[in-house]
């Protein structure tokens, strides 16, 4: 069950204008606090839109890296010192996990490379099969990978394994908010995955970003833990939003699948507070970047 959504305390004309003139200067928001406390948070955390949200110990309220605009980084306090029990995984008994199909070779055109990273390259390809459907599909491509086969804390670390994990785990309920997946492949042997492709879907951002969408976003984690699975990676960029307004939550390489190291009430208990602060504490509160600021924030003369 989530939580109520948040109200934000009135802002004033005045106060806005100051807002929007320290963050013209310093890429800091004031009003990052507008929405209260994270009602899933019990310490300290940071925020980067590049990653997953992390406990910290600093001293400073709102602290900035202004680097790169994608680095940065803010300090969120929460007052609440309780641990409930209400948001914890599934405990019903595990049903059987179908492996993914695994497909023969095809041929493909690709239309566009969409992202580049250590662990995958990420292609909008166009296939040609008797055995698939003539369509655009994504296709992600993983990397050898040659590290350690697990974390300190057990966790598995081979993106491919985690990713095909996650989305065996999916396959048990076709109305989960994320990509469907074919299937996994060899591409030059290396491993792939063949996933959906969702036209005219935009990453999440201050240009889309609504009260009620952030509600949705939060309940589209929720269902995701539900289904046995801990994304571990929040941030706007692993967010799609569809034309029709839906939410889909993308790139499970870093993922944790229930049964393995990592999975339990904390990881889903820290995941949610990592969402709720990337909506409510920079997305929404930080609509002042947003022509349309007006629905975002609550103002009083």
């Amino acid at each position: 069950m989530l939580p109520p959504p948040p109200t934000p305390r009135p802002v004033s004309v005045s106060e806005l204008a100051v807002a929007r003139e320290i963050f013209k200067l310093r890429l800091q928001n004031p009003l990052f606090d507008i929405y209260g406390r994270n009602p899933f948070d019990t310490q300290p955390r940071v925020f980067s839109r590049r990653g997953r949200s992390s406990p910290t110990t600093s001293d400073s309220a709102y602290d900035s890296d202004t680097s790169s605009d994608d680095e940065v980084q803010v300090t969120l306090y929460s007052d609440s010192d309780d641990d409930d029990d209400d948001f914890t995984p599934d405990a019903s008994p595990p049903r059987q996990i179908p492996p993914l199909p695994q497909l023969a070779p095809f041929d493909y055109t690709t239309i566009a490379t969409l992202s580049t990273s250590e662990r995958a390259n990420t292609v909008l390809v166009r296939v040609e099969n008797n055995a698939l459907p003539s369509a655009e599909y994504i296709l992600k491509i993983y990397h050898p990978y040659h590290g350690p086969a697990t974390s300190h804390d057990g966790r598995t670390l081979d993106p491919f394994t985690n990713e095909s994990s996650a989305y065996a785990l999916f396959s048990l309920d076709p109305d989960l908010p994320v990509p469907r997946c074919y299937g996994h492949l060899q591409i030059n042997n290396n491993p792939a995955l063949l996933l959906e492709y969702i036209p005219s879907a935009t990453p999440l951002g201050v240009t889309n970003i609504t009260e009620s969408l952030s509600q949705d976003v939060l309940g589209a984690f929720s269902a995701i833990h539900t289904a046995g699975v801990i994304q571990f990676d929040v941030a706007p960029r692993n967010v799609l939003v569809t034309k029709r307004g839906g939410v889909v939550v993308v790139d499970f390489d870093v993922a944790v699948s229930r049964g393995c190291p990592g999975f339990d009430k904390r990881g889903v208990k820290d995941e949610m507070a990592s969402v709720w602060a990337m909506l409510y504490n920079n997305l929404v509160s930080g609509g002042m970047r947003n022509p349309c600021v007006g629905e975002m924030l609550t103002v009083r003369g």
